[in-house]
């Protein structure tokens, strides 16, 4: 299975490991013509003597470090390809108007602490007013210190576009977010709904970009 993907990230370590034998650091160009440098190098002591004492510091020397040049590379040259198509992408939605918002995350963090990403709303939603801001506030406090018995009470008045502001004003904190996650999915599942709430006819709402709100 992924023999591609193995051979492929065999000869990226192959590479790695030629390259740096001559004492030269594996560098390469993205497609956003960024010219990247491993700065792998080994440490050497330097002695630093004063009338009170002999310091010793650590600096990097002009040797490479050639294992770390080899397993670096594969992971390195791969993640430098998703950050140019992710700006790529970025770049492409916004010459045809439409706004963008990524959240990168390593895989092997994923993986240890074994839950998926919490979705953050990427479409322009509308400004909280009025009640709205004050109930968003109040269950975050209530998050913020664990206060679900609280919380539970003014889950019922809760509604998509408070859910939505909540996860915002979380969405640095991926453990509270997946208990709010959890706990509205048990509650009323229909509340996760990412889509932008349409603006009534009668009003005209302030809209909030995201990309303004959570720049990449």
């Amino acid at each position: 299975m992924f023999e591609s993907t193995r051979s492929i990230m065999s000869w990226l370590g192959d590479c790695g490991k030629v390259i740096p034998v001559k004492n030269n650091p594996v560098q390469w160009t993205t497609p956003l013509r960024l010219h990247v440098v491993q700065p792998y190098r080994k440490l050497g002591g330097h002695l630093i003597t004063t009338s009170l004492q002999v310091l010793t510091l650590q600096r990097e020397t002009d040797k490479v470090m050639v294992k770390r040049q080899r397993t670096s590379f594969p992971p390195n040259f791969v993640h430098s390809l998703d950050g140019s198509h992710m700006m790529m992408t970025a770049i492409a939605c916004k010459e045809v108007g439409l706004s963008f918002a990524a959240m990168k995350n390593p895989n092997s963090t994923l993986l240890r602490s074994k839950w998926s990403p919490i979705p953050i709303p990427y479409r322009t939603i509308l400004e909280p007013k009025g009640q709205d801001i004050d109930y968003i506030n109040i269950a975050h406090s209530h998050l913020l210190h664990s206060d679900w018995a609280k919380l539970d009470k003014i889950l019922t008045k809760s509604n998509s576009l408070r859910v939505k502001h909540i996860l915002l004003k979380l969405q640095n904190d991926y453990v509270i977010s997946l208990k709010l996650f959890k706990r509205i999915e048990l509650h009323n599942p229909s509340l996760l709904t990412l889509e932008t709430i349409p603006s009534s006819s009668t009003s005209s709402p302030r809209i909030v970009n995201l990309c303004q709100l959570n720049p990449f």
